[in-house]
Order: structure tokens, then sequence, then C-alpha cells
């Protein structure tokens, strides 16, 4: 026989859910049982029930300890006791019988089928693979190995290693695990607690939220998209393709993208497989709405015409046009998106009847302490509501480069700042309106920073009301 311990995590969306605060207060002691959940095919989440209820799953990083405790098991249950809880996360201690081998999991996707063109690696995924190989050498095969110098890359990779949901990543996180553990040095063994953590929280709803997020807005006008070339016909394949996806990814794609991040993740994709999923529903996202099998005799007259649609449906769409000239940018088209600009500029500056000096002033007037712009955070309000209200730039740095240029009569304190705002202009009800700030609609986990954003796009909105009166 052999003692184990597993950690569980999920409590926050389980029956235990609405009460897990009380729960986790008397949970030391409580026996717990783990039984395998047949999701789908290939599935091997291990679900964790005290007193009939389920309350949570076993711990990727711990999935295979238990799958392969159960298999020794013949009635396919383990029973336990809860040792520890905080955190939303159990520590459960079992006595189990010697543990068989288990073949390593296959990801439900290995038969999933795509033909259309892929994303280029990015900056984060080049710095994963360095920081993985520095470290798996460093504790591997250097014995005096710095111990300074592996806490600097652990530091570096807890930062980074969040937005690798594959299969490979999360092997080399319980590598980790296991050879910090191991190590003679107490730094090292407190950082394998630490790695610990970080994956824990990957499978949080906070955590599933903000990479949804920001695959939603970035992937689509990444640089990365720079490699995607649709070539006639492709597009008929890439959408038949997406829908053969399984468990709904293309549905969830478009209407709950924490869902799909926490689907996609349960799935164990391998990074190819990863990378395919995400280059289709980019691909999908850059040509909503062009047709299947149109040919276009040049890039001139596809831009032409994307052009020529763009101003069609402006009056109607904005936030469809705002996308356009975002994904022209990012492609390095300058003339098509300068010709856009420049008409939706005229169009927009008879509406606003505002210049430069007026902005700034109405800036000027709402931001230092004890107004509605009194922390760097809050620039993202300003951003919001000027986005839509005066036709500011929708990329981030190209907002705060804009907001250079206004002739201010005087320094701001606080200033405004791309890394204050960074993870802010990105969010989903930025696409919304300002404009209409009651009927703008915020996804869980971030109604805080709606509230804030409200306080401040509406100090502005005053302002520049009565610049316009003046």
């Amino acid at each position: 026989m052999k003692t184990i311990q597993l950690h569980i995590n999920g409590l926050t969306h389980h029956d235990i859910a609405a009460r897990r605060e009380d729960f986790v207060g008397t949970a030391v002691g409580r026996r717990i049982a783990l039984r395998a959940a047949r999701l789908c095919e290939d599935s091997r989440t291990v679900e964790a029930y005290v007193g009939g209820e389920c309350v949570g799953v076993v711990a990727r990083l711990d999935r295979d300890l238990a799958v392969a405790a159960l298999r020794g098991e013949a009635k396919g249950v383990l029973r336990g006791r809860i040792v520890e809880a905080q955190d939303y996360v159990l520590l459960v201690e079992l006595t189990v019988a010697e543990l068989p081998q288990v073949e390593a999991p296959v990801s439900v996707l290995r038969d999933w089928k795509y033909s259309g063109p892929l994303l280029a690696e990015r900056a984060e995924e080049r710095k994963l693979a360095f920081l993985e190989a520095e470290l798996t050498a460093l504790l591997t095969e250097d014995a005096e190995a710095d111990v300074e110098e592996v806490l600097e890359l652990l530091e570096v990779f807890c930062r980074t290693a969040p937005y690798d949901i594959s299969a490979e990543g999360l092997e080399m996180r319980r590598q980790l695990v296991q050879w910090l553990s191991a190590a003679e040095d107490a730094p090292l063994r407190e950082a394998a607690e630490r790695v610990r953590t970080m994956s824990q929280r990957m499978g949080g709803d906070t955590w599933m939220a903000q990479l949804g997020e920001w695959m939603k807005a970035e992937l689509p006008t990444s640089r990365q998209a720079l490699t995607l070339t649709v070539e006639a016909g492709m597009l008929t394949d890439v959408r038949a393709e997406a829908e053969r996806l399984p468990q709904g990814l293309l549905a969830l794609w478009h209407s709950d993208m924490a869902q799909f991040v926490r689907v996609l993740y349960g799935m164990l994709p391998t990074r190819e497989e990863l990378r395919r999923v995400l280059s289709c529903m980019v691909v999908l996202e850059l040509t909503d709405g062009a047709p299947a099998c149109e040919v276009y005799g040049t890039e001139e007259d596809f831009l032409k015409d994307l052009v020529r649609e763009t101003k069609d449906y402006y009056k109607h769409d904005r936030k469809r046009a705002d996308d356009v000239r975002r994904i022209l940018g990012n492609l390095g088209k300058s003339e098509a998106k300068a010709e856009l600009d420049a008409w939706i500029n005229a169009k927009e500056r008879p509406r606003t009847g505002l210049t430069d000096a007026q902005i700034a002033a109405a800036i000027t007037a709402i931001c230092g302490e004890g107004k509605p712009l009194d922390t760097k955070q809050k620039w993202a309000g300003v951003y919001w509501y000027l986005r839509w209200a005066c036709n500011f730039p929708v990329k981030g740095s190209d907002f705060c480069d804009r907001i250079a240029t206004l002739p201010f009569t005087k320094p701001l304190n606080p200033e405004c700042c791309y890394e204050n705002i960074r993870k802010f202009v990105t969010l989903s009800f930025m696409a919304q309106d300002a404009r209409q700030l009651d009927a703008v609609k915020v996804s869980r986990g971030y109604e805080s920073t709606l509230a804030e954003c409200k306080v401040v796009a509406h100090a502005l909105a005053q302002e520049l009301e009565k610049m316009q009166n003046t």
C-alpha cells in the first residue's frame, strides 16, 4: 500500500459553488471519494465527492496519478480525507495499492483535420521554449546550478506559461513540480509550490475569462495574422472543418470565450493541435461575412471592395468598421487604411465638432486627485469614450500616441501610459458603444472595471458637451 496526496480544484463551479466559503472552512478532516467522470471519449477527468455532492475535480498536475490509482481499485472509487483547504483548493490524502502504468493521454482533437493557413509562432511561444530548455538543463543536468538563476527563470516562466494550455505545457509544469520538490535547496522546494499554484489557477474562472478575452481581441489582429493567406475556394473547406470541431468549440468561440478556453483546455491539445484550432478560428474571424468562393482578380481589387463595403456598413456597424481598420493596419495595408481613416474622420468630424484643444481641456478638467481620472488605469475610461465619441484609435498604443499630440496647457497627473491600460483596452465591453452606457454588458469578473470606466466616460462626456455649447 502507498499514501499519496492529490489536489482538488474547481470548487467555484460545482455543486457547492454558492457556499464554497463555508465548505472550505469546515472541510479539513472530512471523508472524500474520487471517481472517473465519463464526460466524453478518452476523458481523464476525476471528480471529487463529499457528502454526496461533487465539490470539484483533481487538478491537472495530479490527474495522471489519480487515474493510475483508480486503475488499481476494483470498484473504481478512491477514498481518503481532506488534510488541507485554502484558496478554494483541497489537499487530499489517500492510501492506494501499487500504482499501475497508465498510457499517455490522447487528445480528442487527434482526428480533426484543418487545411487552412497557420498562425506564425508568437514571441511568447519562443520565449517559453527557451525557458523550458534552460530549466530542464539546470534542474536535470547541472549538479551545481545557480539557485538564483533558476529562481529568476522560474519567475519569468510563471508569467509566460499561463498562455500555454497545451498537453506539452501541462507535462512541463508537472515535471517542474517534481524536480523542484526533490531539490536539495529549500528555495527550490518552495518554488515547487509556486509553480503548482500557478498551474492550479489556470483552471479557475477568472483565468479562463481573461485568456478568452485575450484570444478573441488579440489573435485576429496580431502580427501573426500576416501569415494567413486564404486562397480562393479554401474558405468553404475551412468553414466546414470548423463545424466539425468537437464539443461545440465553434459555437463557444462566438458565444462564451471563457467556456471555449475551459473546453479546449480539457481536450489536452498538443501545441500543434492548439495552433490549428486557433488558426481556424482566426481565419473565420478575419473573413466573417466574406463570400466562400468569390475570386478576386488581384489583391488591389480585394482591398478596394473591402474599403467600399466597410463604408457601406459603417453607419450600422461601427465595431466591424473599427475591426477592418485595425486589421488593415496590422496587415501593413497602409494605403487602404489611410483611405478608410480619412473617410471615417471626415464623417466623424462634423458630428463631434470638437478641436484637439477642446478635447485636451475636457480631459484636463476631469484629471487629478479627487477627480474621476485619478489613477493611470482609469485612462481606460478615456480611451473607451474617445474611441467611440471622437474617433480616436482603437489600438491602445496608437491611442496613447494620439493623446500625446493633444495641446495640454499643463502636465497631467496621472499621465496616459499604454502599459497601465494595455490589459483593459482589449476587454469585450470596450467594443460596445461608450455613448450608450446603460446598454453596455460585461463579462463576469469585470463589473468593477466597467463601473470605473463608466464614471470616467460619463464625466468626460459632460465636459465635452460643455465644450460644444461654449
